[in-house]
């Protein structure tokens, strides 16, 4: 049992820093807000570009709205983001799809 412990304990401590490196977020590029009620709430406080909002209002991508702003991402923690993650460089899975009336067309 305790060799099994060791060897979970070995894959953790191996995995655990590529996936945190993967996930922590940078400045200058998309990230993802997650666990937060009203998300875009949260980025227009923090006076961000918002990018794509979930149906529930939890989730959110954005960026800073101007490239050189250092505290994007401070502002977001106190505006009440509960956890930042970068967003993958392909947004185009995290988009939502367009919600647009249905039209009617008659002959």
């Amino acid at each position: 049992m305790l060799a099994l412990l060791r060897s979970c304990l070995v894959v953790v401590a191996f995995a655990l820093p590529p996936v945190a490196m993967a996930l922590w977020p940078h400045a200058d590029s998309a990230v993802v807000v997650i666990g937060t009620a009203p998300a875009g709430e949260v980025v227009a406080t923090a006076a961000g570009t918002l990018l794509g909002l979930s149906d529930s209002g939890r989730t959110a991508v954005t960026r800073a709205a101007r490239p050189d702003d250092t505290g994007f991402l401070a502002r977001l923690r106190a505006a009440g983001a509960r956890l930042v993650l970068a967003a993958p460089d392909d947004l185009a899975c995290l988009t939502t799809k367009p919600r647009h009336a249905a039209l009617s067309m008659r002959n």
